[in-house]
């Protein structure tokens, strides 16, 4: 009969399963962990008893999360954000499996934040916006900060946030905000609106060459800006003597007043006009300007103090519009007393060529 020795048991012990690993401790990895794909590193003591492991596996309480790998401490990836979780390990071997460890402390995964959503971007002044958005997800640890992107910048603890610093004349400008936490940057949230900080004004000189009389605010299906033809441009009719409307007592249909209109009542009546009238005398300067309607001739008026010396024009001066009053009749104003007045068609009053603009 043989005798057993040690070299029998060690035989013996490689047709075995190991023995479960003592569990150690479970640690967040949260830094410069994406949102939603946090990490744990898990530290184990393999068995010393049993047969051999030739790797270990680390499972994770929740969403079932595995590594495995050939020793301690296993890091386990892609674990939810602020979410809680235990982990087990086990051990294999050419056999097979040990039974699971005791599971380890529960952590927290934490993660950088989840993107902002981006809101509406506001216009506050020339030189400052307000940009709003909604806060989603800390990614399991307080947010510390909001930073906007594009424009001038900003950073604020909640939503708005104002953007102050120096914006390009009429240039667009768009916005994007990411968070921060203890962890790092969250991704950035898509892009606001766009929007003109630093419009023209009254008294700059537009893309036409001429002087801003009117903003409106926004793009609108005639344009944003209304613009007048100045002395910069070699316009100069600051005398009280000026052509005739139309010539002709026949012109129908160039009624409206209101900005927007100007261009269109041009366009009707001046081709039923004469030669030389002040329908027809806007083309000649240029093929997109035109004899202003009565409220875009007012804008000018209401910017006389601005745009009086800039652009050479009387303030005794009275100025055709493009209004059409009647068969014989059109709208007229005084540059003296504001008064808009309706005069003969056939009378001559000066004229100035305006043009819209976005």
């Amino acid at each position: 009969m043989p005798i057993l020795g040690s070299s029998a048991s060690q035989n013996t012990k490689s047709f075995l399963q190991p023995n479960a690993p003592t569990i150690g401790t479970a640690t967040d990895v949260g830094t410069s962990r994406a949102y939603n794909n946090g990490s744990a590193t898990v530290t184990f003591t393999a068995a010393a008893t049993g047969a051999a492991a030739t790797s270990f596996t680390a499972t994770s309480s929740t969403g079932g999360y595995t590594v495995t790998g050939a020793s301690s401490p296993l890091t386990v990836t892609g674990l939810q954000s602020a979410t809680a979780y235990t982990f087990v390990v086990k051990a294999t071997n050419s056999v097979g499996d040990s039974s699971n460890s005791s599971a380890s402390n529960s952590i927290t995964a934490t993660t950088v934040p989840q993107a902002p959503t981006i809101g509406t971007a506001t216009r506050n002044s020339s030189s400052s916006v307000s940009v709003a958005f909604t806060a989603n997800s800390n990614g399991g640890t307080a947010i510390t900060n909001f930073v906007l992107s594009g424009g001038a910048g900003g950073s604020g603890s909640s939503s708005p946030i104002s953007s102050n610093g120096s914006y390009t004349k009429v240039a667009s400008y768009s916005w994007s905000v990411y968070a921060t936490n203890a962890n790092g940057n969250s991704p950035a949230s898509g892009n606001s609106n766009s929007i003109v900080v630093n419009p023209y004004v009254a008294g700059d000189v537009g893309p036409g060459g001429g002087y801003i009389s009117y903003d409106a605010g926004s793009v609108l299906s005639w344009g944003r800006y209304i613009e007048i033809a100045g002395d910069n441009q070699g316009f100069d009719q600051s005398g009280s003597g000026g052509p005739m409307w139309s010539g002709t007592n026949y012109v129908s249909g160039a009624t409206g007043t209101a900005i927007g209109t100007g261009a269109s009542n041009t366009a009707l009546a001046a081709t039923s006009a004469g030669a030389g009238t002040a329908l027809r005398l806007p083309a000649s300067f240029g093929a997109q300007w035109f004899l202003p309607s009565r409220d875009e001739l007012n804008t000018f008026w209401l910017n006389r103090n601005t745009l009086n010396a800039a652009s050479g024009q009387s303030a005794t001066n009275s100025l055709w519009s493009s209004s059409e009053v009647s068969l014989g009749l059109a709208t007229a104003q005084n540059f003296s007393t504001g008064a808009t007045f309706s005069y003969n068609k056939t009378q001559g009053v000066p004229y100035r060529p305006f043009r819209y603009s976005s």
